[in-house]
Formats: C-alpha cells, sequence, structure tokens
C-alpha cells in the first residue's frame, strides 16, 4: 500500500506540477568569462502547499523544490553547477497568478559553469538539456555552448485519427507552461552560428506553451525525438511558441 500511494503520489505530482511550471534561465557573460546566472522559477498559486504536503510525507522520491523558496537550497544549487560558482541572492517573486523566486548567481569562470540537466531530472522533470561552456579570451573573445541534446524517450502524444481531441486536451493540460534559457554576452555580437537571437541575447530554447495557437502546432511536435538534428530544425522552424537551438554547438563572437 505504501508503494502503491508513493507511485500513485509521484505521478500526481509530476502531472500537476510540470503543467504549472515556468522557468527562465539568464546566463550573462563578460569579456573576461566571468557573469552570472539568473533564474526566475514559478509555479501556480497555491499548488506551494501541495508540493509542502508531498515533502512533508517524508519519501526521498518526494522531492518537488519547483516554486518553493528555500535559501538553503538555492545556496546548494551553487556547489552543483560548478566550481567557483557562487550564490549572490534570491528573493520571492509573484507575477499575475503565478509564486516563485528569482535568484542569482555569479561566477569567475564560464568554463567551470554547467547548467545540468540532473537537478531536473532528480526533481521529476526529464527532458531538461544540460550544457557546458568553452570560453576563449582574446580581443574578441569567442563563447561555445555545447547542448547535451538527448533525442531519446518516449515523448509521443497519443492522439485519435482526427488528432483534434486529444491535442486540444494536451494544450489545455499544460497551459501556462513556459521554459527558457538564453545566453547574453556583454559586448557587440561580431558572428554568430545562433538560430534564434534578440540583440544580444541568444536563445538556446524558449518553449512557450500559450503561443501555440492550434493544435495542428502541437502535432508537428509528436515524434520530435525520434527525428534526426535536421529533420527535427525543418519541423521546429517558424513554429510560433518554439524556438529551441539545435545546433550540437552554438557559437558567438563578441567584443
Amino acid at each position: 500500500m505504501k508503494t502503491f500511494r508513493r507511485n500513485f503520489l509521484l505521478v500526481l505530482a509530476g502531472l500537476l506540477l510540470f503543467s504549472c511550471v515556468q522557468v527562465n534561465t539568464l546566463v550573462t557573460v563578460h569579456k573576461d568569462g566571468s557573469g552570472t546566472v539568473r533564474q526566475v522559477v514559478m509555479i501556480k498559486q497555491g499548488l506551494s502547499n501541495l508540493v509542502k504536503l508531498f515533502e512533508g510525507l517524508g519519501d526521498d522520491d518526494l522531492d518537488f523544490h519547483y516554486g518553493i523558496y528555500d535559501v538553503e537550497d538555492l545556496k546548494r544549487d551553487a556547489h552543483d553547477m560548478g566550481r567557483g560558482v557562487r550564490y549572490v541572492n534570491s528573493k520571492p517573486v509573484r507575477k499575475d497568478n503565478y509564486e516563485g523566486y528569482s535568484v542569482t548567481y555569479e561566477f569567475d569562470n564560464i568554463n567551470e559553469l554547467r547548467i545540468d540537466s540532473k537537478k531536473h531530472k532528480d526533481k521529476g522533470f526529464e527532458g531538461m538539456e544540460g550544457m557546458t561552456f568553452h570560453f576563449e579570451g582574446g580581443s574578441s573573445p569567442t563563447l561555445t555552448v555545447n547542448m547535451d541534446h538527448d533525442m531519446k524517450g518516449e515523448s509521443d502524444i497519443d492522439v485519435d485519427e482526427d488528432g483534434d481531441g486529444d491535442l486540444d486536451m494536451v494544450k489545455g493540460f499544460l497551459e501556462g507552461m513556459r521554459f527558457s534559457m538564453l545566453v547574453q554576452v556583454d559586448g557587440n555580437i561580431q558572428e554568430t552560428n545562433a538560430t534564434f537571437r534578440d540583440g544580444n541575447n541568444l536563445i538556446l530554447y524558449d518553449i512557450d506553451i500559450d503561443k501555440i495557437e492550434n493544435p495542428e502546432a502541437l502535432e508537428r511536435l509528436n515524434g520530435a525525438h525520434k527525428r534526426s538534428i535536421k529533420e527535427t530544425r525543418e519541423v521546429l522552424k517558424d513554429l510560433k511558441g518554439v524556438k529551441v537551438e539545435l545546433h550540437d554547438q552554438m557559437v558567438v563572437t563578441f567584443k
């Protein structure tokens, strides 16, 4: 009975939290290779009490901290992000019907920084990519972001022959969900192979379910993990609400 309860709660927690989470991360890089990581994590208001309930059950498998403002937990995360990464500050935030926190870390050498998918998987969010960085200094520094693409997994959307009914349901369930990861360079960009760019911000991924306007768009995402990088790039280009850097290495030179 205990095992059944644990498994049931794990599934319930994962479904509720994944559908109600917004995680936005900005990595800023200076010309000397130092910089900051700022992350804003929010869940729908009222779900924080549900998260605390899961944690109060005393089961190590129920590890869901998303949207819960815990300074000590955020400080521990700095150690997992690489040697020399330091916690700077954090604060609770609220926006619309979401609540959570913003946190800032700093680093002296981006070569030591890792944005790791393990943290997301441990907390119930598989599919988040890990990435590492390589920085070469000089008068025109070059930053390379190594994307840890994992195209394996079971992420098909189960649809009927017409598709519209189930896909509408999927979009409704995921309403409000957004994940983004941006790299900002402190200087003028000279050259880059980035697929998506907004000024000095290079978009590694930005997935905003609310901007996907019709079920047909969600259907285009179905089975993306089984396609080659080239095929997936064709599927995702021009898809409103989804921006994903599909190069194995995103390179930018700035000064």
